[in-house]
């Protein structure tokens, strides 16, 4: 099963669910709203973010069309844990707790593709806290440029996501972009 097939197999099984929108900036949920919902995002990205004690924003992870956020709602008494913020326009189906399990139950193909998506979103999680180990900002800046050639971040989003300035991430660009 892939991001489509999924995708599919929940607007067709769940047509009560309407796709709903939420504009740039505007918060999905925030951070111990009770977990009553998943969310499969139709289109649009958001940020899952983390305010550090000094009061700076860091991005935890970019998600994207045909995912899966707010599993904190496998558990009936959890909280999100981060908030979720739209970076572009979004389009969403939000899917009551029980309702999504009950669906989840009638085809075991559904919780495969979740274990699959699971372990790549850890796969990313440990790629990303290794790059802010071993790699210095100029090579995670740049390296984040060659693997994002149509980012739709601004400069202050990146130095969030990739845990370096503004500063940096602009002096880097402009460099690249003159070579």
């Amino acid at each position: 099963m892939n991001h489509h097939q999924f995708t599919q197999t929940i607007t067709t099984n769940l047509p009560d669910f309407k796709s709903q929108p939420l504009k740039p900036k505007h918060l999905l949920f925030s951070q111990g709203d009770p977990a009553t919902n998943f969310f499969l995002i139709l289109s649009g990205s958001l940020k899952l973010t983390h305010l550090n004690p000094d009061g700076d924003q860091n991005i935890i992870e970019i998600i994207n069309q045909n995912e899966l956020i707010g599993t904190e709602s496998f558990d009936p008494n959890s909280t999100y844990k981060i908030p979720a913020q739209a970076i572009t326009q979004v389009q969403y189906l939000s899917l009551p707790r029980l309702q999504f399990l009950q669906l989840l139950n009638t085809d075991p193909t559904l919780y495969l593709y979740l274990i699959k998506q699971f372990r790549h979103k850890l796969w990313r999680s440990l790629q990303a806290n290794q790059n802010l180990s071993l790699k210095g900002a100029q090579q995670r800046v740049t390296d984040y440029f060659i693997t994002h050639p149509n980012q739709t971040l601004t400069h202050q989003e990146i130095s969030e996501l990739l845990g370096t300035t503004r500063e940096t991430v602009s002096k880097i660009s402009s460099r690249l972009k003159t070579n």
